[in-house]
């Protein structure tokens, strides 16, 4: 098996050290040998069905590909054809959820300025008057 640029097969020859590959593991992903023998391992089984049910939200953005993004349009037109509209959750990086965030503070900003029956702070400033130097 290669992936990545590296062979499984170093390891069990003992070119590489284990504790490089127990490092390495945890990238190992889906539609991998280590990925799929870890989901029939009964003790792993036993561990995963003591966590908490996963909540419904964006997928991970490390397991996002081409193939799952264009899978995820198809599926959107498949629907809007039939009439419904359907909006899939992608996945989003720090920076998108950082403007969400402070889009959403603004938002909430506004509203608060605007049940004051004011309007918002940054806008109360008046521009100087006289010449500009």
């Amino acid at each position: 098996m290669h992936l990545r640029g590296l062979r499984a097969m170093d390891w069990m020859a003992g070119k590489k050290d284990w504790r490089e590959f127990y490092r390495f593991k945890d990238r190992l992903g889906p539609g991998t040998d280590y990925y799929a023998a870890m989901l029939d391992d009964p003790d792993t089984v036993e561990a995963m069905l003591k966590l908490p049910p996963a909540k419904p939200g964006a997928p991970a953005l490390r397991d996002w590909n081409w193939l799952r993004e264009t899978l995820t349009q198809m599926t959107e037109v498949i629907a809007a054809s039939g009439g419904a509209k359907v909006k899939l959750p992608r996945p989003e990086s720090e920076v998108e959820r950082r403007r969400s965030e402070r889009s959403r503070r603004v938002s909430r900003h506004n509203a608060a300025a605007l049940t004051r029956n004011s309007t918002p702070s940054f806008t109360t400033k008046k521009a100087p008057r006289g010449r500009i130097r």
